[in-house]
């Protein structure tokens, strides 16, 4: 299991920062839940796939393709948010 604390983008223009957020990212080799995806389901947090690299060109670059892209923006937005 890896942790992204403070998941930031940037390039020579733009740096865009969501100091709220953490995104826990699980490897699983076996059929047994992890312990950690265990404890998170029982606390009715459900687990969401997204592609940090994806979603830092997107939100880089406005003139890129987004429609793939748009729930991971409001899904990250949102929890930005309520933190």
């Amino acid at each position: 299991m890896t942790l992204d604390l403070h998941l930031q983008f940037s390039d020579d223009k733009n740096d865009i920062k969501f100091d709220n957020i953490i995104v826990a990212e699980v490897k699983q080799g076996s059929k047994a839940p992890s312990a950690f995806i265990t404890e998170m389901k029982r606390r009715r947090i459900q687990p969401s796939s997204i592609s940090k690299y994806c979603l830092g060109l997107t939100l880089l670059r406005p003139t890129l393709k987004q429609n793939l892209f748009k729930k991971q923006q409001l899904l990250i937005y949102n929890i930005q948010n309520r933190a």
